[in-house]
């Protein structure tokens, strides 16, 4: 069981805990997505693992749940780690939006590193394959609803203020 620390409506923490899919009703979990870019302004995209329960198959970034005791980028390190086995340069991190859900505060990270595809190793329950794609390759996969949507939003409203 993964216990997770609960937030009130301020995203600060109460002092309490739960299992990760059990935050009850008016309490909120932290999750974090990360988007990495490499010097062409290409996306780093992983595929779920068919054997996922929500979205196999699909395209999308790296993310998932803080658990209990962890900070938003020490999950950002973990789920790298776990997902991709990516460390990434924490020099290359910025946090570029944080936003409410009905469950969770989701922060959402930019990790502009050069990740060599060849030097990925996959947890295989997570995650079966990674590309780079260009943003509109990422737009395409969206439409053709091959992708999961998530923090794409505030995502793409970053990258298209700097680009």
């Amino acid at each position: 069981m993964e216990l997770v620390d609960l937030l009130n409506n301020r995203k600060e923490l109460i002092g309490e805990t739960c299992e990760r899919n059990a935050v009850p009703e008016g309490k909120y979990r932290l999750s974090i997505h990360i988007w990495i870019v490499n010097d062409k302004n290409e996306i780093l995209i992983q595929q779920r693992s068919a054997s996922r329960k929500m979205f196999p198959n699909m395209w999308t970034n790296t993310g998932g749940a803080c658990i209990a005791g962890e900070t938003s980028i020490e999950t950002v390190f973990r789920e790298l780690k776990e997902e991709l086995n990516v460390i990434p340069n924490i020099d290359n991190l910025e946090l570029i939006a944080s936003y409410k859900r009905k469950k969770d505060y989701v922060d959402v990270w930019l990790l502009r590193q050069n990740i060599n595809i060849n030097d990925l190793k996959f947890n295989d329950n997570e995650v079966q394959a990674a590309k780079w794609v260009s943003i509109e390759e990422w737009k395409k996969l969206l439409i053709e609803e091959q992708a999961v949507k998530s923090s794409t939003d505030y995502f793409l409203n970053y990258i298209n203020n700097k680009f």
